[in-house]
C-alpha cells in the first residue's frame, strides 16, 4: 500500500509541476514590434522655353520677304512644352534666321542632356519626303544647337530657385552658293528639319 501511495503522490506532484510549467509558458507577457515604411519616386521632366521672337537678317524698315516663326508645342496629357516647331516661309538665298531658347529641368532630379545631329528632309514633286544633305543646296542648320558639353547635367529646382536651363540657339541660313560655288537653292521647294534632344536621369548615359 505504501508503494502505491508513494506512486500516487509522485504522479500528483508531477502533474502539479507540469501545470506550473504551463502557467509559466502561457502566463509570460508578450509584445510585438512593427516596422513599416513608405516610398515615393522622383520625377524626370524637362521643357522647352523660348527667349523672345525669332530674329532674321532682314534690315528693319526694309521690305520683309522672308518670315521665321517658332511655336512651343504642349504635351496633350501633361500640358508641358515638350516640342518646338519652327516655320520659315519665303526663304531665299542669303536669308537667315535664329531662334534662342533653352531646355529647363522642371523635374525633381538632376538630368543629363545630349543634343543629337539634326535631320533634314526635302519634299519631292510627288509629295514624299526624303533625307538629303542640306549643304548640297546651300542650306545650313545648327549641328549642335545647345550650348552643352557631352552629358551636360541640369539640376532641379531647390525651394524658390527654378531648375537649371541649358541655353540653345538654332540657326538656319540659306546661302547663294554651295561648297562647289554653285547656286542650287531650288525655287518653290519645301524642306523640313528636326533635332532630337535626349533627356536622361543623371546617373545614366543618354
Amino acid at each position: 500500500m505504501k508503494g502505491k501511495k508513494a506512486m500516487t503522490g509522485l504522479l500528483a506532484m508531477g502533474i502539479v509541476i507540469a501545470l506550473a510549467t504551463l502557467g509559466l509558458v502561457y502566463g509570460n507577457w508578450t509584445q510585438t514590434l512593427h516596422i513599416g515604411g513608405s516610398v515615393t519616386t522622383s520625377g524626370l521632366n524637362a521643357e522647352f522655353i523660348l527667349k523672345g521672337d525669332p530674329v532674321d537678317n532682314e534690315p528693319a524698315g526694309s521690305k520683309q520677304v522672308g518670315d521665321c516663326d517658332a511655336e512651343l508645342l504642349a504635351d496633350p496629357v501633361t500640358g508641358k512644352d515638350k516640342g518646338l516647331t519652327i516655320t520659315i516661309e519665303n526663304a531665299y538665298p542669303n536669308y537667315a534666321c535664329s531662334i534662342s531658347g533653352g531646355i529647363q529641368n522642371t523635374g525633381q532630379m538632376p538630368i543629363t542632356v545630349v543634343a543629337k545631329q539634326p535631320s533634314v528632309e526635302i519634299q519631292r514633286p510627288d509629295g514624299t519626303w526624303v533625307p538629303f544633305d542640306p549643304a548640297s543646296i546651300g542650306v545650313k542648320v545648327s549641328e549642335r544647337p545647345c550650348d552643352d558639353e557631352e552629358g551636360k547635367q541640369l539640376m532641379p529646382a531647390v525651394g524658390t530657385t527654378p531648375g537649371e536651363t541649358l541655353q540653345c540657339k538654332l540657326d538656319i541660313s540659306f546661302s547663294n552658293k554651295n561648297a562647289a560655288g554653285e547656286s542650287p537653292l531650288p525655287e518653290k521647294a519645301a524642306f523640313r528639319f528636326s533635332w532630337d534632344i535626349n533627356i536622361c536621369q543623371f546617373d545614366k548615359a543618354c
